[in-house]
């Protein structure tokens, strides 16, 4: 004797493949005699074989009353005919809010739905960055991007989440998602050379031209290691400015010293400097102009404490400003 059977059945899909799971689950189905239960569609990443499960199974009559003496079996689903994984691409730019560019940024990229990580490939000489993932095994429509985003000392940070979405997808990538960060307190910066000898105290004369607007209230100068290089005055004047600075000695932050008046250098604009040294005070060696971190610089003449002069020899030395 024949039973309309009707099924209420939960199928579990366990699409367990190279590197990623999909689970699916259909709560309801039924079907009079025998007949196709349930058609199920399911997008997996890669070749190979998951595990196909029927979990808390129950078959009923149309009564509702149990059928018994029934064995369901579990199966498998096999995908051994994938296309070939195609690229995705993610780049764009970073800059800071005020516009200028943040050249090599740190970028980690993570998928928040699987937990992958990665690293955009950046150049210490660009704020461009890149990063290819494959399609089907690294992303898919609908997972979220989690950006997280330095500049190259660390700070500041951006963390911004996107959704990949279809037409990104069909599009081979995310074009232009550019990250802005804040903007960092603008300097002007020679840093220290990687060879500051010869070092000798005495007076530099020369010229700065910033390539932004830079406000002013402080001077630090770099000592060769071991020493107590310093700057002893410092003057910068020009477009209205007329600063200077005075060392108090070995006493508190003495590698800092603070000017009469807070000021601020223009972009494109040239101020004259002449700054006063004790002690072994790092040196630059460059004939001409040499490119600071905030802009330019060029000492035309050198007088060391023994009167003897010299051009190219400029002061290592960040003009900053204190805040408070």
């Amino acid at each position: 004797m024949k039973h309309a059977i009707v099924a209420i059945i939960m199928v579990v899909i366990l699409a367990i493949f190279q590197t990623a799971s999909a689970l699916g689950e259909i709560r309801y189905a039924e079907t009079n005699g025998s007949g196709v239960l349930a058609t199920i569609d399911f997008e997996v990443r890669s070749s190979g074989i998951g595990e196909l499960r029927l979990d808390k199974d129950k078959l009923t009559k149309p009564d509702a009353q149990p059928i018994l003496n029934v064995t369901i079996n579990n199966g498998t689903v096999e995908n051994t005919d994938l296309q070939p994984l195609s690229p995705f691409m993610v780049q764009g730019y970073v800059f800071y809010e005020n516009g200028s560019e943040c050249n090599k940024p740190n970028i980690n990229i993570t998928n928040l739905n699987t937990s992958d990580e990665w690293q955009a490939e950046t150049s210490p000489t660009s704020n461009y960055y890149q990063l290819v993932l494959r399609y089907g095994i690294d992303i898919i429509a609908g997972e979220v991007l989690q950006f997280n985003v330095t500049s190259p000392d660390g700070k500041p940070s951006n963390i911004t989440n996107y959704t990949i979405t279809q037409d990104d997808i069909n599009n081979g990538g995310l074009f232009n998602f550019n990250i802005t960060l804040e903007a960092k307190p603008s300097i002007f910066d020679t840093e220290a050379p990687s060879n500051p000898y010869p070092s000798i105290m005495g007076v530099h004369n020369g010229t700065i031209k910033p390539n932004q607007a830079i406000t002013v209230n402080r001077i630090y100068t770099y000592a060769c290691p071991g020493t107590g290089g310093h700057t002893e005055y410092a003057r910068i004047w020009g477009n209205g400015v007329d600063a200077h600075a005075n060392w108090s000695g070995y006493s508190g932050d003495w590698h800092n010293l603070t000017f009469n008046t807070s000021f601020t250098l223009e972009p494109g604009v040239e101020y004259s400097f002449t700054i006063r040294t004790g002690s072994y005070p790092q040196i630059i060696h460059h004939p001409g102009e040499y490119n600071a971190t905030g802009g330019k610089i060029i000492c035309d003449e050198f007088i060391d404490a023994n009167g003897k002069k010299y051009e190219g020899w400029i002061p290592a030395f960040r003009l900053w400003k204190k805040e408070g």
